[in-house]
């Protein structure tokens, strides 16, 4: 789609008022700068940026930042802290605990671009942040957030997020209790008889540590974005943009076994409806409960998202060809949305089944919304979340 600015004629002149606006997340990513362009583009002023490097050296306090803007109308906005080795290891410094690395290791990590390791230390960390950054707001009524921070702890953490949803009877996956070894996951799909799940690490996000698994054919099989490489008797997993294969009993007991210690979900492996000779599931994300932007993600191979070279589907078609059928998928998006009122935006990961027979939440993100050029009744998601405020959503 062609990209449109977020003019201020997309609002009503009674709601065109001016804000303060405040970032957390890191000045030089591009999820900052397509931010502060959309609020450009309504006439709001810049935002004042909090770096996650400033806050979690000590050098910068969020409470004297938000006391600055505690008299005036004020948004404070909640971003990624991804893609950034100095933030990533600050952040495993933070959770660190008895079972892990100490702080002082964890700061000691070399950059090792695309290395996935000590995740479950990592979410420790951006929990304890997270819970941080929660008593600096309380200390300002007056200051709203576009996502709360519980309702971003939620959503990052997919077997809570899963079982939270089902318990509010929203349509999820079937999933397995946890596992923590390649035996004990043989085990489970054995138990409940099923050949084909997807492994996902519990903390994860961006296809990172997810696993395709299918125990059909002579030797089981696991499709993943994971690379596993060897290095002096060590075995390490890197993110790789092009997906491997691993049909070897050993490189399968390294993956699972290492995924299992750092805590995994597993879903029942699903059939996804298909777009010519390609698989789709779906992005929506949904503003103040309701469903807007969506994305068609297409693939041939197992894992749908578009960094790995897939690419976007045809939303038209689809639509045309589950006809009545369609409604169902804002339903459920608009049903999981009701479930976290202190989310403003959340972006759905939808699997639809052939014939749009059924459709299942996969997963929520808390930074979903972020789909360049997507235009929906005249905004961009960025334009769509400032406009929400404006309107007084938040």
């Amino acid at each position: 789609m062609t990209k449109m600015k977020d003019s201020p004629a997309a609002l009503s002149p009674s709601v065109s008022n001016r804000h303060r606006w405040v970032v957390l997340g890191n000045p030089d990513n591009r999820r900052t700068r397509l931010f502060q362009s959309a609020l450009q583009d309504v006439g709001q002023p810049a935002a004042h940026i909090v770096s996650y490097r400033d806050l979690l050296r000590g050098e910068i306090d969020l409470s004297e930042v938000l006391a600055q803007f505690a008299g005036e109308p004020c948004i404070l906005r909640i971003e990624s802290p991804g893609e950034d080795h100095d933030i990533e290891r600050r952040m495993i410094a933070r959770g660190a605990s008895a079972e892990g690395i100490s702080p002082a290791a964890a700061l000691r990590l070399r950059d090792d671009q695309g290395r996935v390791r000590h995740v479950r230390q990592w979410f420790a960390g951006f929990c304890s942040l997270l819970k941080d950054v929660e008593q600096a707001i309380r200390k300002f009524p007056g200051i709203s957030v576009q996502n709360h921070p519980a309702a971003i702890r939620l959503l990052f953490d997919k077997p809570g997020c899963h079982k939270f949803l089902a318990e509010h009877g929203v349509s999820v996956a079937p999933s397995l209790p946890a596992i923590n070894s390649y035996d004990a996951l043989r085990e489970a799909m054995k138990s409940v008889g099923w050949s084909r799940v997807f492994v996902k690490l519990a903390w994860g996000s961006s296809s990172s540590g997810v696993v395709a698994f299918s125990t059909v054919g002579t030797r089981p099989l696991a499709i993943t974005s994971l690379e596993l490489v060897r290095r002096r008797g060590e075995a390490r997993f890197y993110n790789n943009l092009k997906l491997s294969r691993y049909d070897r009993e050993s490189d399968l007991r390294a993956i699972f076994d290492f995924l299992g210690r750092e805590g995994v979900h597993v879903e029942q492996w699903l059939p996804k409806a298909t777009q010519g000779d390609r698989n789709f599931d779906l992005r929506v994300v949904t503003f103040a409960g309701k469903a807007c932007h969506t994305v068609v993600r297409t693939s041939r191979s197992p894992m749908t998202n578009l960094h790995l070279g897939n690419r976007r589907g045809d939303l038209s078609l689809v639509r045309q060809a589950a006809g009545s059928r369609w409604s169902i998928i804002p339903a459920l998006c608009e049903q999981a949305a009701r479930t976290l009122p202190d989310a403003l935006y959340v972006g759905w990961d939808v699997l639809v089944t052939p014939g749009f027979r059924r459709a299942v939440i996969l997963e929520g993100n808390a930074f979903g919304d972020l789909l360049p050029n997507l235009i929906h009744e005249g905004y961009s998601t960025y334009g769509r979340g400032i406009a929400e405020v404006l309107q007084g959503k938040v």
